[in-house]
């Protein structure tokens, strides 16, 4: 009796440990309760600086520079920032938007709210993406959560300013096109 108990014992262990995810699914996002989207992330993949325009407007500042990639090569990269209560800097390469930072309230404000979530499975559903299959966890700290092959629009996207206890995070950097970094 006791070697049945035993072997129940390391099965439902097995099982438990089995049970954890390392990226959210389509089905963790689906059953769970749907989080507010704060802003649809997909809508800026890949489009040139007028179309960003059409949907949110002027930015508030603009600035030209010159990106040093990490392969070497130097690109003229222009940042589109939208400064509200929260802040949107989009950076753009070749006429295209490559990345969409989005800062909570702190950004401008040190006495400022960061964002609220429930659970890391909220964090997509919160930018309006819904993760592919071959979505892979690159690293999860605890204070940054970073998947790579998020879905067919988002390549990279990336938490920083996590608060584990307070269940917040501050930026999320969601990279379009990795070619140029």
């Amino acid at each position: 009796m006791k070697k049945i108990i035993y072997l129940l014992s390391i099965c439902l262990m097995a099982a438990l440990l089995g049970c954890g995810s390392a990226a959210p699914t389509k089905e963790s996002v689906a059953t769970s309760v749907t989080p507010n989207v704060i802003i649809d992330a997909n809508q800026f993949s890949r489009i040139t600086p007028e179309k960003l325009f059409s949907i949110i407007g002027n930015p508030s500042d603009t600035d030209k520079w010159n990106y040093k990639s990490s392969n070497g090569t130097t690109y003229k990269a222009t940042t589109y920032t939208y400064d509200k209560k929260v802040c949107y800097e989009f950076l753009v390469i070749d006429n295209t938007v490559v990345r969409f930072t989005f800062n909570s309230e702190k950004y401008n404000d040190p006495n400022g709210k960061s964002v609220k979530f429930n659970d890391k499975n909220d964090l997509l559903p919160m930018f309006g993406i819904t993760p592919s299959s071959e979505i892979k966890n690159i690293s999860d700290t605890g204070v940054a959560l970073r998947y790579q092959l998020v879905s067919d629009k988002i390549a990279d996207f990336w938490v920083v300013g996590i608060d584990k206890e307070n269940k917040s995070f501050d930026t999320v950097k969601i990279t379009y096109n990795l070619n140029y970094f």
